[in-house]
């Protein structure tokens, strides 16, 4: 029961920390975006996106 309370906790911290950057930052996301999607849905990037685009930049990333 811990290691199951402490996996969906550990999911939800991961998913909180893609959800800020698709929130303040999605224009810089959505510019930066070179990927392909067949619509866009909405304004604000989805969590594959924010991870695809960190995962490409982040030894770009300044803070």
């Amino acid at each position: 029961m811990a290691i199951e309370g402490f996996i969906n906790l550990a999911g939800i911290i991961a998913m909180c920390l893609l959800q800020y950057p698709a929130l303040t930052q999605a224009q810089a996301i959505w510019n930066s975006y070179q990927g392909w999607l067949r619509t866009r849905s909405s304004d604000i990037p989805s969590e594959g996106v924010v991870q695809y685009e960190l995962s490409k930049n982040f030894g770009k990333i300044k803070i």
